[in-house]
């Protein structure tokens, strides 16, 4: 298929592309999504180890009440940082690793320090921020956006978590309309995507995500689109005489994802998972890796 950038619009040679990504998608669901993400994703083991930990620490005050507590903390701090994790110092798995194994640490007695006021949490975390390794980047900006977001987390209570895990999609617009910025956004939706990893493993209960959040549009998925597209990547103002905007492409992934009838945030673990390196594809059955291979190669 030929480049256009002539200002005319070609659909059959997009059409024949996004047809083809949707009937490689079927050959998944949201079953194998869930399954790439609690046993590929860095980012959920991370969570897990977090979590296991703070839990851990409310088991050895012999105070059981405190275990809701703990889960407020663990979602919160979950929140938080899945809004900042932009502009980084490292790669996204070194980033979510630090953060995992900072706030795991008993001494900072954050489940203390939160029992005893709520306002710390916000406190710690920026500094946490500050004299963090993989996050060196535009601080002044990200703790306004802390400060933003912790106006509806500091009182956020466990029963509403709860709550928000059910209807996530009302997350994301709280988040949105919280940080006057789209509901489409990437730190967003990607916000909304940790927050399921949280609750899920706090509730031990998978809840799909909602059909109408948008897929998070990292570097990598951006890259990935454009190329299904028939981009020239030296050249990102238009194709097929299209102006190739976030919107678009946000359209295009929304047409493909109800086609193949699997969420967006679902089709990022997939996506994700194909333009990994970093795991054990043991991990795979035989079915899954020769899936996952059809969209390696189907992209390059």
């Amino acid at each position: 298929m030929k480049k256009i950038t002539s200002g005319k619009t070609v659909k059959n040679g997009g059409d024949d592309k996004k047809n083809e990504l949707i009937k490689l998608l079927k050959n998944f669901d949201t079953n194998t999504a869930r399954k790439f993400e609690e046993e590929i994703d860095v980012q959920y083991q991370m969570l897990t180890n977090l979590h296991n930990s703070l839990i851990e620490q409310v088991e050895d005050e012999i105070k059981d009440f405190y275990k809701d507590l703990a889960i407020e903390v663990f979602v919160k701090l979950v929140v938080m940082n899945s809004l900042i994790s932009y502009q980084l110092s490292s790669t996204g798995e070194a980033w979510w690793t630090e953060f995992s194994k900072y706030w795991s640490n008993k001494e900072n007695k954050i489940l203390e320090k939160y029992s005893g006021n709520k306002e710390l949490l916000l406190d710690e975390f920026v500094n946490f921020l500050k004299n963090s390794k993989g996050n060196r980047r535009f601080h002044i900006t990200k703790i306004k956006r802390l400060e933003k977001i912790y106006e509806f987390l500091k009182d956020l209570t466990f029963e509403e978590i709860k709550y928000y895990y059910e209807n996530m999609d009302e997350l994301r617009n709280i988040i949105s309309k919280n940080l006057d910025t789209q509901k489409s956004a990437k730190t967003v939706v990607f916000s909304v995507k940790m927050y399921g990893y949280a609750c899920r493993i706090s509730f031990n209960q998978y809840i799909a995500y909602p059909m109408n959040i948008e897929i998070p549009l990292d570097s990598r998925i951006e890259k990935y689109t454009k190329k299904i597209l028939d981009m020239d990547l030296k050249s990102p103002k238009k194709i097929q005489g299209i102006k190739l905007t976030d919107k678009y492409m946000l359209e295009f992934w929304k047409d493909v994802s109800e086609s193949a009838e699997i969420p967006p945030l679902h089709i990022d673990s997939i996506i994700w998972t194909a333009l990994g390196t970093a795991f054990d594809k043991k991990k795979l059955n035989e079915e899954e890796q020769t899936n996952i291979e059809k969209l390696i190669l189907f992209n390059q």
